[in-house]
């Protein structure tokens, strides 16, 4: 099986010591292939119109990095895609991924 996700990040307040935000996540949307080559041409459509609303990838920007205000795309281990969107705020991001395995929504963690 082959995933196709959308995710967006929203903002989660945390009380503890003084008080901080985090990012949470949540799919907004998701699609579940039998073939690789039907995710693949399904993540081709997504990823233009990903590109239409948010710009074009960047070349300078490597995974793992903060870059804000750009669009970049990497290609992980086991044959994953990625495009993602950064901003400066905490919860503005975006996502678009192609991976075998689904994704999962991140909420509010209590602090310990």
């Amino acid at each position: 099986m082959w995933y196709v996700t959308l995710m967006e990040e929203y903002p989660i307040y945390e009380p503890a010591e003084g008080g901080y935000y985090y990012a949470g996540t949540y799919i907004r949307e998701c699609r579940e292939f039998q073939s690789r080559r039907k995710a693949r041409q399904f993540y081709n459509k997504a990823r233009k119109e990903f590109i239409e609303w948010f710009g074009e990838p960047s070349d300078v920007c490597m995974p793992g990095r903060n870059y804000h205000g750009r669009v970049w795309e990497y290609i992980a281990r086991g044959n994953s895609l990625w495009i993602e969107h950064t901003t400066g705020y905490i919860g503005e991001g975006h996502s678009l991924t192609l991976t075998r395995k689904p994704r999962k929504e991140r909420g509010y963690v209590p602090y310990e």
